[in-house]
């Protein structure tokens, strides 16, 4: 399997974008998969900088229903119109950000929610997308809100049962890949290897969500907290793990000092 990081919240290459959001595209041998398609339309730029294309795609997979993984989607018809678009329902839902005492619009946009209807196809529990590829909805899994994200019409705090997480089965274990683990990248683990006893899990990828504000980095943990997250993943069959997005710079390392 490949993977291209199409966009992230950093960038290796100078003649890349990078955004506050997350973009991969997925090689496997059942074919491509993109994962998330981050704020803007940043993932298409850096995709045809990379010489990536979107005409030849099995799936669209969201992770949840922020718009650091979701505004994407206006330029989507762009370069693909016909691959069906895995969300959950509940993403559809109104999210925001709280910052300073202020809401803020973090969910999908009605005209965007609209265009895209023919195509959304909704998942729940545990769903085979393909063979050997698996989507896993965390509706009902305990939840960590830092307490500044909420939804609905009532600006209720978030429970996070919108978001969902992909699992490849390879030879070797498998391969987990995570939007922001709101709900808990420990917790989430933890689900996978239940749904798929016996099995190790050879790559976990993704935001850890270890940011509070990401304008200002702050993070959402103590660090005796995030140093209790590293103690329990490296407890768990996990062979490698590979962060990015909304661990943020201060959590990485946090977590690399264990």
């Amino acid at each position: 399997m490949q993977l291209h990081m199409l966009l992230e919240n950093k960038k290796s290459d100078a003649s890349l974008q990078a955004r506050h959001g997350l973009s991969i595209l997925l090689e496997t041998n059942e074919g491509k998969l993109l994962f998330d398609v981050g704020p803007s339309k940043a993932y298409l730029n850096n995709a045809e900088k990379m010489g990536l294309s979107f005409g030849s795609l099995e799936a669209i997979i969201l992770s949840h229903g922020h718009s650091d993984h979701i505004g994407g989607l206006k330029y989507l018809a762009e370069v693909n119109q016909n691959t069906p678009i895995y969300l959950n329902e509940k993403a559809m839902e109104k999210h925001w950000l709280k910052v300073a005492g202020h809401f803020h619009f973090v969910g999908m946009k009605k005209e965007i929610a609209a265009a895209y209807a023919e195509r959304f196809r909704y998942v729940q529990q545990l769903k085979q997308l393909l063979p050997h590829v698996w989507l896993l909805s965390l509706e009902g899994s305990s939840q960590e809100n830092p307490g500044n994200l909420f939804k609905g019409e009532q600006k209720v705090l978030d429970d996070f049962q919108h978001e969902m997480v992909l699992i490849i089965e390879e030879k070797g274990g498998l391969v987990v890949v995570s939007g922001c683990s709101h709900n808990g990248i420990v917790n989430i683990a933890s689900m996978v290897l239940e749904q798929f006893p016996n099995q190790r899990i050879k790559a976990l990828i993704g935001g850890f969500h270890l940011i509070k504000i990401p304008i200002i980095n702050t993070v959402s943990k103590s660090q005796e907290e995030i140093h209790q997250i590293a103690t329990d993943l490296q407890e768990m069959p996990i062979d490698k793990i590979y962060s990015c997005h909304c661990t943020g710079d201060k959590g990485y390392q946090w977590l690399k000092k264990c």
